[in-house]
């Protein structure tokens, strides 16, 4: 019997079982193939999970058992001694390679007799029966490690009388849900499966160190690549061509209109890449989703959607115009020649306060540049609407927990629900992106301002993914 120089499993058990699921969340895949139609998987695929080049573990998917009484008869009729039970296995593989009634058994069997621990996969939500006694029985023939996992596809819990039996089988019984997976259970899964072959237990044991620093980067590179959109978006600005004749109403929607668009397109650029960092690569874009994109970023429905509530723009504006006042003059009033800068920071809270109410509403901001001998060119931007940046946050917040949380093995469209940036983030926290927002749209203090956002929202997306 071969042994491999990674860590090994082979998936296995009865068709439609689940075992292609566990194979794509646990190698961080969702190119693995997932069918409800039964025997689907015809052929074994190998599924390495690769982090920085260096490959932690292997999974085999294969088919499921077709004919397992008879391949157990013929493993019977060939029997010598229990100890040469692994060799009469190898020989039946050998001698049934191009029999059509094996075809499922010899590919499912090759994988373990090469050296890949069993993962046995059962369906808890059915009962268990007799028929299942032949697989364990062929399975325990190979003398491989062995760990049986209880995946419940249905409501229905018969994991009790599973449990009876199976631990009559195999060293280690376990639930395991692929669709409802969580970082968690990935690592408390690897710990379980260090025990069964010690060829391996040091290495399994340095991928869940390595793993566990992976996800914490995953986690600040979806916190970057948030706030360089959110830069981006906010400051971004954009011309009308040098050669148009006409500034008129016409000029300024379509103007209008590509500015909404292009910041539309950063942030579905943006979404796309957080989808493959934490490698959904195949998920229907958000932009084709209707139950997202019918609350469109600039609708006053995803204002009170995604953004923040009027009294809650009230006291972040009150917060950063007291900011503002007080440290870069804001409103600078002269009284006797001089400035009061407490006078100042006072105006500012209020007027600030002000802002945050009455100027919930305006998104655009449209100038015309040019002297009276210059060419006259609109120019649409920098947004300076106070809500716009958190209706923006809470949106790719939102999308970017429900993407670090999502099972690769789901094979549906996302699921984004109503949330509201008032639930992702407390009082304190508002109030200090308000003033990292303001800092940023007036490009001030920019790299250490972009720093302190990304701790905020890293902060925030550590404590919401599981």
């Amino acid at each position: 019997m071969k042994h491999s120089e990674y860590p090994s499993f082979a998936l296995v058990g009865h068709p439609n079982k689940g075992k292609s699921s566990i194979v794509s969340t646990l190698a961080y895949d969702d190119s693995v193939a997932i069918s409800s139609t039964p025997g689907e998987t015809r052929q074994t695929r190998e599924f390495p999970l690769r982090i920085d080049g260096k490959t932690e573990y292997r999974l085999f998917d294969t088919p499921g058992f077709q004919s397992p009484r008879r391949v157990l008869q013929w493993l019977r009729q060939h029997e010598t001694t229990s100890s040469r039970h692994a060799e009469t296995l190898q020989a039946f593989i050998d001698e049934n390679r191009d029999d059509e009634r094996f075809k499922d058994e010899v590919e499912l069997l090759s994988p373990i007799m090469d050296g890949a621990c069993i993962i046995y996969v059962v369906d808890g939500s059915k009962p268990y029966s007799e028929e299942y006694e032949s697989e364990m029985e062929i399975l325990r023939w190979s003398g491989r490690p062995s760990i049986a996992l209880i995946n419940s596809i249905d409501e229905a819990d018969h994991s009790t009388a599973w449990k009876a039996a199976l631990n009559q089988h195999f060293k280690m019984v376990r639930m395991f849900d692929p669709m409802a997976v969580t970082f968690g259970n990935k690592v408390d899964l690897l710990e379980a499966l260090s025990h069964l072959d010690e060829t391996w237990t040091s290495m399994l044991r340095s991928s869940i160190v390595v793993l566990k620093k992976y996800h914490a980067q995953l986690i600040a590179d979806t916190a970057m690549l948030i706030t360089e959109n959110i830069y981006r978006s906010i400051t971004y600005k954009k011309l009308s061509s040098p050669f148009e004749k006409v500034i008129d109403e016409q000029s300024e929607e379509r103007l209008s209109k590509a500015y909404i668009d292009e910041l539309m397109d950063f942030e579905t650029t943006t979404q796309k890449e957080i989808e493959r960092l934490w490698g959904h690569r195949r998920l229907v874009t958000i932009r084709e989703d209707e139950d997202f994109h019918t609350v469109e970023l600039f609708s006053e429905e995803s204002r009170k959607l995604f953004g923040l509530s009027r009294s809650s723009l009230a006291v972040v504006g009150a917060a950063v115009g007291a900011t503002a006042g007080g440290g870069v003059g804001l409103f600078v009033i002269p009284i006797d020649g001089g400035v009061t800068t407490f006078l100042g920071a006072s105006l500012g809270a209020v007027a600030g306060a002000a802002s945050g109410l009455f100027g919930y509403g305006k998104y655009l901001n449209i100038v015309t540049l040019g002297g009276m001998f210059e060419t006259k060119r609109m120019q649409i931007g920098p947004m300076k609407d106070e809500n716009f940046p958190f209706v923006l946050l809470s949106r790719s917040m939102h999308h970017a927990i429900v993407i670090a949380n999502r099972s690769h093995a789901k094979r549906d469209k996302v699921d984004l629900q109503e949330h509201s940036a008032e639930q992702l983030f407390d009082t304190d926290v508002k109030k200090k992106l308000a003033r990292l927002n303001l800092n940023l749209r007036k490009q001030k203090n920019i790299e250490e301002s972009k720093r302190e956002y990304r701790g905020l929202l890293e902060k925030s997306i550590e404590n919401r993914v599981l």
